[in-house]
C-alpha cells in the first residue's frame, strides 16, 4: 500500500511539473531569458539556414552556398545568448554588417527568421538601436533591389526608436508593413528573442520573446506569389547609416535560423525557450 501511494504520489508530481513546463511555455513574459544548459542543435525540421557565430561568420548549417559573401565591421568573439555573437566592432556603423547568398536560404513568398537580439548602442544617454535584424535584396548593394526589410526604422538620425518594422516590396502592387512599438520593450544589453514569419497567402506575424506582437495574417492581407527565388542575398547588421549624436553605436545578434515555412506561434514560443525536442511545424494555411 505504500509502494502504491508512493507511485501515485510520484506521478502527481511528475503530472505538477510537466503542467508547470506547459504553462512556462505558453506564457514566457517579456523578460530576460537564460543562455541555454546545452548547445543549440545545428538543424532543425522546415530549417534552411543556421548561424550561431560561436566559430566565426561562416553558417553551421546552409541548404545554399555555406560561406559569407562579404562582412566588414563585425566581429564573432563576444558573449552571445549561447556561445559567441556577431556585433559591430566599432569602426564603422554605417556598413557594420554581413552578407549571405539567398537561394536555398530565403524566399519572400513564405518563411521564417528567429533570432536573438541585443539593443546594445546609446545616443545622449538614451538607448539607441538602429541595425537592421534582416535585409533581402535582389541587388549586391542599395535600397532600390530591397525585397524585405525586418528591424527598427529611422526617418532620421535624432527620430527616438519607436517600433519594430517588418516590410516586404511586391513590386509594383506596393508594400506590405507591419509593425509594434518598442519604447517600453527594448532594453539596452538585455537579449531578446524575435521572430519574423511570413507567408504570400496569409501575410506577417512578429514575434518578441515569444509573444504574438503585430499581425497582419488573413487571406485579406496576403499578395501575388513572387518570381521564383528572385532574392541574391541576405544581410544582418547596421544598414547605410551614419551615426549621429553622443554616445555609442552598437548591437548583438545570435542564433539565426530561417526556414522555408511560416511556423506556428507554438514553434516559435519553443525557439523561444530553447525547447529543440518540440517539433517545428507550420502554421496552419487554408
Amino acid at each position: 500500500h505504500m509502494l502504491y501511494t508512493g507511485s501515485r504520489s510520484l506521478r502527481r508530481i511528475t503530472a505538477s511539473v510537466e503542467l508547470w513546463v506547459i504553462c512556462l511555455l505558453a506564457g514566457l513574459s517579456a523578460g530576460s531569458h537564460g543562455r541555454p544548459s546545452l548547445p543549440p542543435p545545428k538543424h532543425l525540421a522546415h530549417q534552411t539556414f543556421y548561424a550561431s557565430f560561436d566559430e566565426g561568420l561562416a553558417p553551421d548549417y546552409a541548404v545554399g552556398l555555406g560561406i559569407p559573401l562579404a562582412a566588414g565591421y563585425t566581429r564573432c568573439d563576444t558573449a552571445g545568448h549561447a556561445g559567441n555573437a556577431l556585433t559591430y566592432d566599432g569602426r564603422n556603423p554605417r556598413h557594420a554588417r554581413v552578407f549571405y547568398s539567398a537561394p536555398g536560404h530565403i524566399h519572400a513568398s513564405r518563411g521564417t527568421c528567429s533570432l536573438w537580439f541585443k539593443p546594445d548602442s546609446e545616443e545622449d544617454g538614451a538607448p539607441y538601436c538602429r541595425p537592421v535584424l534582416l535585409g533581402v535584396s535582389t541587388a549586391v548593394e542599395g535600397y532600390w533591389g530591397c525585397l524585405m526589410m525586418w528591424g527598427p526604422r529611422m526617418m532620421s538620425g535624432k527620430t527616438p526608436i519607436g517600433s519594430c518594422y517588418a516590410s516586404i516590396f511586391e513590386g509594383s502592387r506596393g508594400l506590405h508593413l507591419a509593425s509594434y512599438p518598442i519604447g517600453d520593450r527594448w532594453r539596452r544589453g538585455e537579449w531578446r528573442h524575435l521572430a519574423l514569419v511570413w507567408d504570400s497567402r496569409m501575410g506577417t506575424r512578429m514575434y518578441d520573446n515569444g509573444e504574438l506582437v503585430a499581425s497582419a495574417w488573413g487571406p485579406e492581407h496576403g499578395w501575388a506569389e513572387v518570381p521564383d527565388c528572385p532574392a541574391r542575398h541576405f544581410s544582418l547588421g547596421f544598414f547605410n547609416h551614419s551615426f549621429r549624436g553622443g554616445g555609442r553605436p552598437g548591437y548583438a545578434i545570435d542564433e539565426v535560423r530561417l526556414f522555408d515555412v511560416a511556423l506556428s506561434g507554438e514553434s516559435v514560443v519553443a525557439l523561444r525557450a530553447d525547447a529543440f525536442a518540440t517539433p517545428m511545424v507550420s502554421e496552419a494555411i487554408p
